[in-house]
């Protein structure tokens, strides 16, 4: 095959150089692994957070906001992993501009392939090393981003039902309590026409009292509620 390709073309290095294979299979591999360790981190930070949410009762609306940062964290830690490779691009002196390697390693990490730049001729094969470490990380986000929006849809589920719990716990114990504080001051404004002055303003200090016993009863029920729901 390789003198095949010689009397086609005496040019056409038929052989990969061994520093293009080492160099491309170890960066492969500190990019899937930067790509494990910081997907981990963004999917634990997820779960930390969203069992927060659930704990402290917020609005589902919140949990938009959680997905919204946990995509760009994502996408921050592919931007990191390009980074990686353009900085290595350019210490190896492949390509000199710093900003020509970071624009080159985004192109060919991410597959588009187009623009003018190219490795240096004994360097090309690094080219599809680079594509299928792009591969591998942006089908693991893939996967993992499945199982966050399927978490997604049981979290706002789940604040909303505790929202509507909630919110019909505290009615049930605001009726109870203004019940209760109506029936008291209807008793005592009937029992008030035979008193004497001082005696109304010692009621009316008593009835002050007991609605603000009322009230720390409402307060004790409705924490006993959400620690029950947590």
């Amino acid at each position: 095959m390789f003198a095949l390709l010689k009397m086609v073309d005496p040019d056409i290095p038929v052989k990969v150089p061994i520093e293009v294979l080492g160099l491309g299979s170890v960066m492969l591999v500190i990019i899937v692994l930067i790509h494990g360790a910081g997907l981990d981190r963004i999917i634990d930070r997820y779960k930390r957070r969203s069992d927060i949410l659930r704990r402290r009762f917020w609005h589902p609306y919140t949990a938009t906001s959680l997905f919204a940062a946990t995509i760009l964290l994502m996408l921050f830690l592919h931007v990191f992993e390009i980074c990686v490779w353009g900085v290595a691009l350019n210490r190896t002196g492949l390509i000199t501009s710093l900003r020509d390697s970071m624009y080159f390693s985004a192109n060919t990490y991410t597959t588009i392939g187009y623009g003018l730049m190219i490795l240096p001729n004994n360097w090309r094969e690094l080219s599809p090393l680079m594509a299928i470490s792009g591969l591998f990380t942006f089908a693991w986000t893939t996967g993992e981003l499945f199982s966050i929006v399927e978490r997604q849809r049981q979290l706002v589920g789940d604040l909303a039902a505790q929202r509507k719990t909630r919110r019909a716990a505290m009615n049930r114990v605001f009726t109870q309590v203004t019940g209760q504080a109506h029936a008291l001051e209807t008793h005592e404004e009937q029992a008030e026409a035979s008193l004497t002055r001082e005696q109304r303003r010692a009621l009316w200090e008593e009835i002050e009292t007991k609605l603000k016993q009322l009230h720390d009863a409402e307060r004790a029920e409705v924490e006993a509620l959400r620690r029950d729901e947590s």
